[in-house]
């Protein structure tokens, strides 16, 4: 861990542009072991099968509730000013909060009668005993057990993006935690790639199995291929943070010096991730995944052109990703990625499973059947069809939470997250600072993807993936919040050091070091 530190220090260092003035001085030594540690978690995460078994969920969620607490309880024993993304995020953590509040309501007991009359059918199974006599009591979930467990790792995700936003208080921790992600991304991508051409089966969890496709630490390929469609993004992201290269080749000798300088420099190694990740995730196979890749960055380069025409610099970065999906395939070849799209083209047996799924949609609409449950309720909806075959998840996020949560439950987590989205995709369109515009692009690429690639797949259930996106979206909410304060502080002359730990001072007589984070207008896009 030490080694990958050391190197996301050193390209982080270099990550900021010429225009980009975020002063980072002593104060964000604030909350440092706790910052490192949340580090340190992010870049395990994927390692043990994406964190889906339940020993590996198990120390993700002990890791990041035990560190939860120890900033709530230093916060409690000597309050200090919360950084400024805590208070501009504060809505969308509220409803988050009533996220992780509403399975317990699914674990109270109700009369039989009331239960079926707010449950849905459901809740009739509980009038139903084998033996005759009836239940006592109902409950909304059918499985209290598995609705208490995955309540927890609810609890998990949602600590998480409050760590991130507590803990990432300056300019410098940013550009460390997006360098970290990207080379985690880069090494699970050098890995499987490993893996798949030396031959034989190397992986640390599954040794001696056939690698069919590229799945990195991860048993399934369209998961790998979900953890790469937020990585590649932000790697693209340190592209446009980075700014314009100064030198303008004129001739072909000045062509050659100025190929030569961008290969050694940050930018040829941020590059050279990006594409040994692109080239993973061809080599996935995974439709669902280069599909939801390539919308997540159309809809990013969308929103800049749709503000600043077609000079936006965002507009350039797909040009790049297109360019290096090409070196990609000539390179490593496409694996059989090609083979399914002239089989089956964008085509799916996935249909029954989503008419199943509606079924248990509308037995009980309005609160689901129980968090997690959705593994112990299918057999009952399953039919000649499915023969013998066992599924675990709906293969679509959307559904699998309204079969489970209902429309209470579904409201509240979309609810959630386009509170925390929306803020910055309006800021992006207009942003004109480096690193907040390369953050901004990351968050809202590699979200996006994410979310298209739900309609297929099952990445939300994966603890790793969703615990990335959430990931996303607080550095895109602390980027946006250290935007704010510089530019509020340079609006009024003289103004004191702004609240949320970038500058501030701790009541209680107990002060922070002053840290200053100044934003300027970068050069206009070209």
């Amino acid at each position: 861990m030490s080694n990958k530190t050391d190197a996301a220090d050193v390209i982080a260092s270099k990550t900021g542009s010429r225009a980009e003035t975020w002063g980072d001085s002593a104060p964000s030594r604030q909350h440092g072991g706790q910052f490192a540690l949340l580090l340190l978690i992010v870049a395990w995460l994927p390692i043990p099968i994406g964190s889906n078994r339940g020993w590996s969920l198990a120390i993700m969620e002990f890791a990041v509730l035990l560190l939860f607490a120890a900033w709530a309880l230093k916060y409690a024993w000597r309050p200090f000013t919360v950084p400024r993304a805590l208070l501009d995020a504060r809505v969308a953590l509220s409803v988050l909060s009533l996220w992780l509040i509403f399975p317990l309501t699914q674990l109270l007991p109700l009369s039989v009668d009331f239960a079926q009359t707010i449950g849905g059918h459901s809740a009739y199974l509980y009038s139903q005993h084998p033996y005759g006599t009836p239940f006592e009591h109902a409950y909304l979930s059918l499985d209290r057990g598995t609705t208490l467990a995955a309540s927890i790792r609810q609890c998990a995700l949602v600590a998480l993006l409050f760590l991130v936003l507590a803990l990432t208080t300056s300019a410098s921790r940013l550009r460390v935690a997006l360098v970290l992600a990207l080379l985690v991304g880069s090494m699970e991508a050098l890995y499987g790639l490993m893996n798949y051409f030396g031959g034989r089966e190397l992986g640390l969890w599954n040794p001696g199995q056939a690698q069919v496709t590229i799945s990195g630490t991860y048993v399934n390929q369209n998961h790998f291929a979900g953890l790469l469609e937020m990585t590649i993004p932000i790697g693209l992201g340190l592209l446009l943070a980075a700014g314009p290269m100064d030198e303008r080749p004129t001739d072909l000798k000045a062509t050659a010096r100025y190929l030569t300088s961008f290969v050694m420099s940050h930018r040829g190694v941020v590059l050279f991730c990006v594409l040994l990740m692109l080239a993973a995730l061809i080599m996935t196979s995974s439709r669902g995944g280069a599909g939801a890749l390539t919308m997540g960055v159309t809809a990013a380069i969308a929103i800049a052109v749709t503000r600043k025409g077609i000079h936006a610099r965002e507009l350039k970065l797909g040009l790049v990703t297109l360019v290096l999906s090409v070196i990609a395939i000539l390179w490593l070849g496409s694996g059989q990625l090609s083979e399914k799209l002239r089989a089956d083209g964008l085509s799916s047996d996935r249909g029954d499973l989503a008419e199943l799924s509606y079924r248990m949609i509308g037995d009980q609409p309005a609160f689901g059947t129980g968090l997690g449950t959705y593994r112990w309720v299918f057999p009952g909806y399953k039919d000649e069809r499915f023969g013998i075959y066992f599924y675990e998840h709906a293969h679509n996020d959307y559904l699998e939470v309204l079969s489970e949560q209902g429309i209470v439950g579904f409201s509240l987590l979309a609810s959630g997250i386009l509170l925390v989205l929306l803020p910055l995709i309006r800021a992006f369109g207009g942003s004109r600072d480096p690193l907040l515009r390369g953050t901004l692009f990351a968050t809202i690429a590699g979200c996006v993807s994410l979310m298209v690639h739900g309609l297929v797949d099952f990445n939300f259930q994966i603890p790793a993936n969703a615990a990335y996106f959430f990931f996303l979206l607080g550095l895109g909410t602390v980027a946006l919040s250290l935007h704010r304060s510089s530019a509020r502080r340079e609006s009024i002359p003289n103004a004191p050091p702004p609240d949320g730990g970038i500058d501030s001072s701790v009541s209680g007589g107990f002060s922070m070091n002053v840290q200053r984070h100044h934003f300027t207008s970068s050069p206009p896009d070209d």
